[in-house]
C-alpha cells in the first residue's frame, strides 16, 4: 500500500514514520535538494528527518494527538508554538505544468534557518508506471464523440430559463430562429438527455413529433436550403454534469447551493440547452435569467434589464448581438449573501466570493494594461462588454506515485483551469491569490475574446485556431513584464520540454483525445513563436490582425486561417505552415531575427 504524503499548509508534503517525519523533496540545478513544492526540479527525493531531531530543525508542524505511525488528519497539520525566525521563509518558485511553461510563479516555503537538506540524507525516488512529472493525466472517461453536421443554420437563439433554489433544476424555453442548408425531412438539435419534460412547437404553433437518439433530439419537420423556420423548445429536469478524458473537472451544468456555474469548454452547452454543438454554426443570443430571492444572474454579452419581480424573485436579461459558438454561451448565477460584484476597473466587472476582494483587485489590477497590450497587436476589442467570474470548481486532483526502490510513495496533486466564455471567462478561486501569479492565465481568457471568440475554430479539432495565441500571449505579456532575456530562457525550456516527444498527428489534424494535453498546448505555442521569428514583430502582430479583419465574427478550419495568414505575407508562408502545421516532428528551435522591432 501506497504510503501517503499529505499536502501541508506551508505547501510542502510530508508523513509521519517510527524513524521520523519523511519530507517530498526536489531537486536544484544547482545539485541542492530543497522542498518540493509543486514547482520543476531535476529530480525527486525523501528526505527523512530523525525522530529525536530538535523541534526547530525538523519541518514538522504536527499538533499533540496522533501517534507516530498514524496518519495525521489534514487539518492537523499546523504550525504552533514556533517562533517566527523558526517558521518556513517564503519564496518564489516556478509553478508546475502548463503554468509552470506559462512562465509564473507562486510563493511557497522554504526550510527555516537550521533546515539545510544534506545530499546523504535524500533517497531519490522514480515514478511508477506512466507517472510523469509535468505530463498531462487522463480521466477515465468515454471521449464524447464529435457534434454530427445538420442540415440548418441558426440566426439567433431567443432563451429563457428559470433556476430552482438549489440551482440544479431548470425550466427553460429556448426559441430557436434558423434556416436550412441542404433538404431535410428532420431538424436534429443537439441536447443531453436531462429534460423530464420536453415540449416542441414549430412557428405555425403546431407540435411536430421528435424522437430522442444518441445525439439529442430529431424535430420531424422538413426544410429546404434557405428556408426559415423557428422551433420553440419547452424543457425541464435536473442538468447532470459531463466529464472529458482531457479535461480535470466536470463539465456543463455546475450546481451547489449558493451557485450555478455553466463550465461548457470541452464538453458543448447542449448538456444544458438545446441547438448546435458545431462550433461553426454561430448565432446571436438573448438570455432571460429568473432566479431566487437574494440571487443574481450574469451571462454573455450586455445586461439589457434588472428587475425584481411580484414574488421576490429577480429577472436578468443579457443580450449577446455578436455571434457566438454554442460551446461559449455561459449562464451563472449567485447567492448575493455569498458573492459579490467587484468593479475592479471601469465597465470591467468580476463576480467573486465575498472575502476575496483584496485578492481580486489585486489579480486583475492589469486588466486595463492588458487590454491596451492585445489592442495594440490584435486590434480594437471585438465586443462591447468584459468580465471575469471568480468562483470555486469541482476540480479533480490526481495521483502522483513514486517509489525509492523500497516503498512506495502517493501525493495528490491539484490542477489550476479557467475557461474562456465569450466576453466573461470563468477562473477558479484558489488561483486568485493577488500576488498577480495568474497574470499570464488572466491575458490568455483575454486573448480568446479575439482568437476563439471573434475568430473561431470551424470544428473542434481545429484548435490550433482557437489556442495557439492565447497560450502565447501568456508568455508575450511574461517577456512584458520580466524582460526578454527571461522570456527567451522560458520559451528555450518550453521547446526542451517537447523536443524528443513523439507526435503521432499533427496541428492541423490533431487525435481528439490529446487536444488538451499540455505537449499539444506547446507545441501550437511554439508555432506562434517560430511565426513571429519568421516575420519580425512588426509584421507578426500585423498578420494577427489582418487575420482577425479577416474572420471576424466567423468560424475558420487551421487551414483556412494559415491560408489567410499566408496571402497578407505575399504567398511565402507556404513551406513554413507545411513544416509546422502538416507534419508530425517538431521543427527546430526558431532562432532569433536581427530586425525584430522593439514592441511594448
Amino acid at each position: 500500500m501506497p504510503l501517503r504524503l499529505i499536502r501541508r499548509p506551508d505547501g510542502a508534503y510530508a508523513r509521519k514514520s517510527a524513524q521520523g517525519e519523511e519530507v517530498l523533496v526536489s531537486k536544484k540545478p544547482d545539485g541542492s535538494w530543497d522542498i518540493y513544492q509543486n514547482g520543476s526540479s531535476e529530480a525527486l527525493g525523501i528526505w527523512r528527518r530523525p525522530a529525536d531531531s530538535p523541534q526547530k530543525e525538523t519541518l514538522g508542524f504536527w499538533k499533540d494527538g496522533p501517534t507516530i505511525s498514524e496518519e495525521p488528519p489534514e487539518e492537523q497539520l499546523i504550525a504552533d508554538g514556533r517562533s517566527l525566525q523558526d517558521l518556513p521563509k517564503p519564496k518564489k518558485v516556478k509553478r508546475g505544468g502548463l503554468l509552470g511553461w506559462l512562465g509564473f510563479e507562486k510563493t511557497v516555503y522554504e526550510s527555516g534557518p537550521n533546515g539545510k537538506i544534506e545530499p546523504h540524507e535524500v533517497r531519490e525516488l522514480f515514478f511508477l508506471e506512466n507517472d510523469v512529472q509535468g505530463k498531462e493525466i487522463y480521466r477515465d472517461v468515454k471521449l464524447p464523440k464529435p457534434p454530427k453536421a445538420k442540415p440548418w443554420r441558426a440566426k439567433h437563439y431567443d432563451v429563457s430559463l428559470k433556476i430552482g433554489p438549489d440551482g440544479s433544476t431548470v425550466s427553460g424555453r429556448s426559441l430557436i430562429h434558423g434556416y436550412g442548408t441542404r433538404p431535410s425531412g428532420e431538424i436534429p438539435l443537439d441536447l443531453g438527455h436531462f429534460p423530464g419534460d420536453l415540449e416542441v412547437t414549430d412557428r405555425s404553433g403546431m407540435k411536430p413529433l421528435f424522437a430522442w437518439n444518441d445525439e439529442g433530439v430529431k424535430v420531424r419537420q422538413t426544410i429546404s436550403p434557405g428556408e426559415e423556420f423557428s422551433l420553440e423548445v419547452k424543457y425541464s429536469g435536473k442538468p447532470q454534469p459531463v466529464s472529458h478524458p482531457g479535461v480535470p473537472s466536470d463539465l456543463g451544468w455546475l450546481s451547489s447551493d449558493s451557485s450555478l456555474v455553466t463550465f461548457n469548454g470541452a464538453a458543448p452547452s447542449s448538456s444544458w440547452l438545446p441547438g448546435d454543438d458545431n462550433p461553426a454554426n454561430k448565432a446571436t443570443y438573448d438570455f432571460q435569467i429568473q432566479v431566487p430571492e437574494h440571487h443574481f444572474a450574469v451571462a454573455n454579452g450586455k445586461l439589457m434589464e434588472e428587475k425584481v419581480l411580484p414574488n421576490g424573485e429577480k429577472l436578468f436579461h443579457y443580450r449577446s448581438r455578436f455571434p457566438m459558438a454554442s460551446y461559449l454561451a455561459s449562464v451563472n448565477t449567485f447567492d448575493e449573501r455569498q458573492f459579490a460584484r467587484t468593479e475592479v476597473a471601469p465597465e470591467f466587472e468580476v463576480v467573486h466570493p465575498r472575502g476575496m476582494e483584496s485578492q481580486v483587485h489585486s489579480e486583475f489590477k492589469n486588466h486595463r494594461r492588458m487590454m491596451g497590450f492585445l489592442e495594440k497587436r490584435l486590434g480594437k476589442y471585438p465586443f462591447e462588454t468584459y468580465g471575469a467570474i471568480v468562483t470555486n470548481l469541482p476540480v479533480d486532483s490526481y495521483k502522483t506515485r513514486f517509489t525509492d526502490g523500497e516503498n512506495t510513495y502517493e501525493a495528490d496533486s491539484v490542477f489550476e483551469i479557467a475557461f474562456e466564455a465569450q466576453t466573461r471567462p470563468i477562473f477558479q478561486a484558489d488561483s486568485i491569490t493577488g500576488k498577480g501569479d495568474f497574470e499570464p492565465t488572466i491575458i490568455h481568457e483575454m486573448a480568446h475574446q479575439w482568437y476563439g471568440n471573434a475568430v473561431t475554430n470551424a470544428s473542434q479539432d481545429d484548435v490550433w485556431v482557437n489556442e495557439a495565441f492565447p497560450s502565447y500571449s501568456g508568455w508575450l505579456w511574461m517577456e512584458e513584464e520580466k524582460g526578454s532575456e527571461v522570456f527567451e530562457a522560458e520559451m528555450r525550456g518550453l521547446y526542451d520540454s517537447v523536443k524528443n516527444h513523439k507526435f503521432g498527428d499533427t496541428m492541423a489534424r490533431p487525435n481528439r483525445d490529446k487536444l488538451f494535453s499540455q505537449e499539444n498546448y506547446a507545441r501550437m505555442t511554439l508555432s506562434m513563436h517560430a511565426l513571429r521569428r519568421k516575420l519580425g514583430d512588426e509584421q507578426f502582430y500585423s498578420t494577427l490582425k489582418g487575420a482577425v479583419e479577416a474572420h471576424k465574427y466567423e468560424s475558420v478550419s487551421v487551414d483556412e486561417l494559415a491560408h489567410t495568414m499566408n496571402q497578407l505575407n505575399g504567398g511565402r508562408l507556404s513551406g513554413f505552415f507545411q513544416r509546422w502545421l502538416h507534419e508530425k516532428e517538431l521543427p527546430p528551435y526558431p532562432e532569433s531575427r536581427t530586425n525584430r522591432t522593439g514592441w511594448s
